[in-house]
């Protein structure tokens, strides 16, 4: 797993659905496909059904942020959202040599 960036974007409730398939699918699934395929997914992990998570997590908080008018605040959330997750998920090499990618 890399770093993340997520760049803040308001989407409207049209759009939503677009929106999150492409979050799912292009973003989160192919990253998380290509980490599993390096090893760096623990044993048993799914990418497919993991990144279906991570994308209603990220999508939450967006709309949360969005609507709370707290948009500034989506980069943290989602940073947090992986220091949290990532220890889950990772090997535990990974996250050995990732430290500042994971809450203590």
């Amino acid at each position: 797993m890399a770093a993340w960036t997520y760049s803040v974007a308001a989407v409207t409730v049209h759009h939503g659905a677009e929106h999150y398939r492409f979050a799912e699918q292009s973003v989160v699934v192919n990253r998380l496909r290509s980490a599993s395929g390096v090893g760096v997914l623990r044993e048993g992990v799914d990418a497919a059904v993991l990144g279906c998570q991570i994308a209603s997590l990220m999508a939450g908080h967006h709309l949360i942020c969005e609507r709370s008018d707290t948009t500034d605040e989506l980069p943290s959330q989602v940073r947090a959202m992986w220091s949290t997750v990532s220890p889950l998920v990772a090997t535990e090499d990974w996250v050995a040599r990732h430290p500042t990618c994971v809450r203590a």
